[in-house]
């Protein structure tokens, strides 16, 4: 009778066992389907599928940059209000899914430059994070506003790319990297080199009254943060000067974190996904063949007719962007023409500017139609400055690429 009841307690213990493993095994292939390192949600984020979420992101960083007071509420807010993202084929984001701030805002004390990091997710996932750059904001003070000025137009002179990795050894060098850069053709624009020093250099102390999350620069909180969320795809995004950002500050990463995301032995940087809208060019063409070399998912999203990404590549077109379009004031009839003293500086400067190239990878690009009646829009500006405006804004780029149908639709504002 005992070795009955030893043999039947055995039996249950085992059929206990084998219950407990295939129930782990299930709970195991559950979490695994729907982890963040699902292969097709890695294939939607490095698709062009989320582009209008990420320009979404890229906007949200203009929010409210004049009352530094409530700029870390504004954010917040905002995240608040934005829809849950689509789901991606064979694939489902949780249904309490929803966007946090991570870490800052950020800003430089003279509101030139601002960066935070927000991710999706849950409690227990997080799907993504990104990292948000702001673009050129002419609500800032008027020292932010010229020092953002000099980070667009100094184009004239260019920075050795792996002179700025010697230069940020010591304050940014966090895992102690060796720079093995044996091609020294590589330049950024000097304007670029410094806004991004500038960006690198940003901590969320300086808002820390207001709300802002965090402690420590932008590679200091992306480093703390590895170990505890291993392969988490990181998206880099901005517009105008956010968008050149993107490029540097990816560029960048490559360099200190570029390990973190790599699958496997892939050479590539394939869990950071840039995305940079209306940007101009920071780099010459051995700059962007790196760039294009470790991040083959990265997207460049731009307007034809923007006058932004004609910045550095092809300034020439600028004298005719909206010229072949009919325009009643225009007396000519021939379109907004373009002012003469811009003509004429352009003429002046261009034979001075150095070798620039855009990202070949990924180029996906829209021709706005032309903006008629453009006084109606920005009162007192011109009809050459109105299409400026128009064609550079978010809202031109929402428009057209809502229009996209490989596009997951996307849209929280309302203009």
């Amino acid at each position: 009778m005992k070795v009955l009841q030893k043999n039947l307690l055995l039996f249950i213990f085992s059929l206990g066992s084998i219950f407990l493993i295939i129930n782990n095994i299930s709970c195991s292939d559950k979490l695994k389907d729907n982890s963040p390192k699902d292969s097709n949600l890695i294939n939607a984020l490095q698709s062009n599928q989320y582009g209008l979420v990420y320009l979404a992101l890229a906007t949200s960083a203009y929010s409210d940059p004049k009352n530094i007071g409530n700029i870390v509420d504004s954010i917040k807010i905002r995240l608040k209000s934005f829809p849950q993202i689509p789901n991606p084929s064979n694939f489902a984001f949780s249904p309490s899914a929803q966007w946090n701030l991570e870490w800052g805002p950020s800003m430089a004390p003279d509101n030139s430059n601002f960066v935070f990091i927000v991710n999706y997710g849950t409690v227990d996932t997080m799907y993504f994070r990104a990292i948000v750059l702001r673009g050129t904001d002419v609500s800032s003070s008027d020292t932010g506003l010229i020092n953002q000025l000099f980070q667009d137009f100094s184009a004239f002179q260019q920075f050795p790319w792996n002179e700025f990795l010697y230069d940020s050894l010591k304050d940014y060098n966090v895992y102690n990297r060796n720079i093995n850069i044996t091609d020294t053709s590589a330049h950024i624009a000097f304007g670029s080199a410094e806004a991004l020093r500038k960006v690198l250099s940003l901590t969320p102390e300086f808002l820390a009254d207001s709300g802002a999350i965090g402690s420590g620069n932008l590679i200091q909180y992306l480093q703390s943060v590895e170990a505890e969320n291993q392969n988490i795809p990181l998206i880099i995004t901005g517009h105008s000067l956010g968008g050149a950002l993107t490029q540097a500050v990816s560029a960048f990463l490559a360099w200190q974190l570029g390990n973190a995301y790599q699958a496997g032995n892939q050479p590539v940087c394939s869990l950071i996904i840039p995305n940079a809208f209306a940007p101009p060019t920071v780099g010459d063409s051995s700059f962007v063949e790196f760039y294009d070399s470790i991040y083959p998912n990265n997207y460049y999203w731009y307007n034809v007719s923007d006058i932004a990404p004609k910045a550095y590549v092809c300034v020439d077109s600028v004298k005719v962007l909206w010229g072949a379009y009919p325009d009643s004031h225009s007396k000519s009839g021939f379109g907004a023409s373009c002012p003469d003293w811009l003509v004429n500086t352009i003429d002046s400067l261009q034979p001075l500017l150095p070798n620039y190239a855009r990202p070949s990878n990924n180029i996906i690009c829209f021709t706005a139609s032309y903006l008629h009646n453009p006084d109606t829009l920005f009162i007192n500006f011109g009809a050459w400055y109105t299409q400026l405006i128009y064609q550079h804004f978010p809202h031109c780029y929402y428009t057209y690429l809502s229009k996209m149908p490989e596009l997951a639709p996307y849209n929280p504002y309302k203009y």
